[in-house]
């Protein structure tokens, strides 16, 4: 590859792009180039070298440039785990083909944003993406609905640790991903659908992972409002919401609920344009318990309005500073407790903490406890509600723990092993089943069962 100076880049750069060598060039040094201009043999030649010298780890290519398919081809020698397709001209569509996905497959990229590109080729094309969704690595995806045929890749997506979801141009199209979406351990979620989502006697739509959602949605009916509010109240980590618009209509019991989620951080565009979602927001920041901190869109509300909130916001983050110290004191108990011989999980749970160390994403301790010690939980103990009626199992689901819940040490009968399972909704087996590797329930409760009868005549032996 040739070598060229900053300036010797910049000088071909803006013969074809002008203006844009300096941006192009800051992208690059920072890891994430983005490849949506025009280059020369030798300017492209130049990025490649730098791509592997800079070690980029993100890159975003343009399918409609002459250099899309040379990229993609260079992609397995890069360092590049997330990528992103965009597209500069909305009337030439550049399709996505084997070749790219059979690419893509070849990398480290576990991240993959398709929702700026446009469909796929042929059957080959889809065949391709199934193969490398099939490889249960993807962290992050992201799709066009409207011009993408997602349907053949549902059952390939089911088991891929996805903690990011963005899907787009949804409103107007089937969306094929909907009953999956609360089995994928999604801590974020974008999408400009959610009433279709929404529909009634339709189970949970959101997972109990969710941490963030982005909502861009230009109407909101008052059904989906309001489960998704109630849905969101159940979320345990769920921190942030954001909107494209306060004047979206009938959000107005969203907005309300929110008083009784966690969330800290609210995004409401407009606020001043809509005095019924003002009236729905005062009335979640006096909620006992509300949790929001920060606040986007209030500053063209009339003053008395804006301080009234301002003080509600600061009165929130003061006791979001007292649940934090609580929250160190009750690791620092939990930390003693499992340091002391005769801790087991009933001491945990005598003692309130058991509901805390599953939220707070230390299964891990409570699991090695019940190997160390024999003392299971049971499965009225994962039935067990909290306060805001989340139950222990929901919370175990909430940090992505139900691999490790289903291990053999960490139950004491086949019929609590069985009537927790059955408490786990579809969605969420369905995830487990289809991991890499492969989680069967019925396997694993037949070899439980099996270690149990070796077990008992052991124990039946030594009797003797």
């Amino acid at each position: 590859m040739s070598h060229m100076s900053d300036e010797a880049l910049k000088r071909d750069i803006e013969k074809t792009a002008w203006r844009q060598s300096d941006s192009f060039l800051s992208a690059l040094a920072e890891g994430r180039p983005v490849l949506n201009i025009e280059l020369s043999r030798a300017a492209l030649d130049e990025t490649k070298r730098r791509i592997l010298e800079n070690g980029c780890t993100e890159i975003t290519v343009a399918a409609d440039t002459d250099y899309f398919k040379e990229i993609s081809a260079f992609l397995p020698e890069t360092k590049a785990e997330k990528l992103t397709v965009v597209k500069n001209q909305s009337l030439y569509k550049e399709l996505l083909d084997a070749e790219f996905f059979n690419a893509v497959r070849r990398s480290a990229v576990c991240a993959l944003d398709l929702c700026d590109a446009f469909g796929f080729r042929d059957d080959d094309a889809e065949e391709a993406c199934c193969r490398l969704l099939a490889e249960k690595r993807m962290t992050e995806l992201g799709f066009n609905v409207a011009n993408q045929n997602l349907s053949p890749l549902v059952p390939e997506i089911v088991g891929n640790p996805v903690h990011s979801l963005t899907l787009q141009y949804a409103e107007s199209h089937f969306n094929p991903l909907t009953d999956i979406i609360s089995g994928l351990p999604l801590k974020s979620f974008k999408t400009d659908d959610f009433n279709r989502l929404y529909l009634k006697g339709k189970g949970a739509v959101l997972p109990m992972t969710i941490e963030s959602v982005s909502v861009f949605d230009s109407t909101f009916s008052h059904d989906a409002a309001e489960a998704m509010g109630a849905e969101l109240a159940k979320r345990p980590h769920f921190s942030e919401l954001l909107l494209e618009s306060a004047a979206v209509p009938c959000i107005s019991s969203l907005i309300e609920t929110l008083g009784k989620t966690t969330a800290r951080r609210l995004v409401l565009p407009d606020l001043d344009c809509a005095p019924e979602t003002v009236e729905a927001l005062m009335k979640a920041m006096e909620t006992r318990g509300c949790a929001l901190t920060e606040l986007s869109g209030a500053k063209d509300l009339p003053l008395k309005q804006r301080e009234n909130l301002d003080d509600l916001l600061r009165l929130h983050a003061k006791g979001g500073e007292a649940r934090a110290a609580m929250r160190a004191l009750k690791n620092e108990r939990l930390d003693g407790l499992l340091a002391e011989k005769g801790t087991t999980v009933r001491t945990l749970a005598d003692q309130n903490l058991l509901f805390f160390a599953v939220s707070e994403n230390r299964f891990k301790d409570v699991s090695a406890l019940m190997k160390k010690t024999g003392v299971k939980l049971t499965a009225a103990d994962w039935a067990t509600k909290d306060d805001k009626g989340i139950s222990l199992l929901e919370h175990a689901s909430g940090t992505d723990a139900l691999k490790a819940v289903f291990q053999k040490h960490c139950w004491k009968s086949a019929a609590d092993l069985q009537s927790v399972w059955n408490a786990v909704p579809p969605a969420e087996k369905k995830q487990l089943e289809c991991g890499k590797p492969p989680f069967s329930f019925r396997r694993f409760k037949s070899d439980f069962m099996h270690s149990a009868v070796l077990t008992a005549v052991k124990k039946s032996k030594s009797g003797r």
